[in-house]
């Protein structure tokens, strides 16, 4: 899901640039996936604290880290504009497209654990913590 959040994003940009963001996009989906049960390990069905709460999810994947990737594709996009050129303003360009997609995929592969989490079994996701 991260991979194709970060396509969707890098769609005007050359096809080197789409597939590097896509690429980043790809890692940060599956590092994404994992983070919630990291750092709230699986102990029982009832695990869920505030990893896995609504109100997390908001405020850190979808306000922080937004802000954080249109901030990485406009460095990409000022490397290009005024740096040395050549493959060293390439490289660094790729750098940040990269990291653009990490953004994206660790924010769409933590709303996919967290979605996969809400249909699976009667435990839910809390608002904030368990018990709130």
């Amino acid at each position: 899901m991260g991979g194709a959040a970060a396509l969707y994003h890098a769609r005007n940009e050359p096809l080197r640039g789409a597939f590097v963001e896509t690429l980043g996009g790809v890692v940060g989906g599956v590092m994404g996936g994992m983070l919630p049960d990291r750092f709230d390990p699986p102990t029982s069905p009832r695990h869920r604290g505030a990893c896995h709460s609504v109100l997390l999810l908001t405020v850190l994947a979808l306000v922080v880290l937004e802000t954080q990737r249109r901030a990485c594709r406009e460095k990409a996009r000022d490397v290009m504009r005024v740096g040395p050129g050549g493959l060293e303003a390439t490289l660094r360009s790729d750098l940040w497209l990269f990291v653009s997609g990490l953004i994206t995929g660790l924010q769409w592969g933590y709303v996919s654990h967290l979605g996969a989490d809400l249909v699976t079994g009667k435990a839910g996701l809390p608002l904030v913590v368990r018990g709130l």
